[in-house]
């Protein structure tokens, strides 16, 4: 099952992670905020400025 969801994953062009999201969003709305809330938690674990974290990685906040 796993193997499944992570092939569609990449059949899509994202990352697992990301096609829970969408899975698990009621809105395009809410899934814009529970992905900018993923990508700030990355960049406080990796300890970078937010600007420089949306920058290297293409985010629109």
């Amino acid at each position: 099952m796993q193997w499944a969801f992570e092939d569609e994953a990449e059949t899509q062009g994202i990352e697992p992670w990301e096609l829970a999201l969408e899975l698990i969003a009621e809105s395009p709305e809410q899934l814009k905020s529970m992905r900018l809330e993923a990508h700030a938690q990355v960049a406080e674990a990796l300890g970078m400025e937010w600007d420089e974290y949306c920058g290297l990685n293409d985010i629109q906040p």
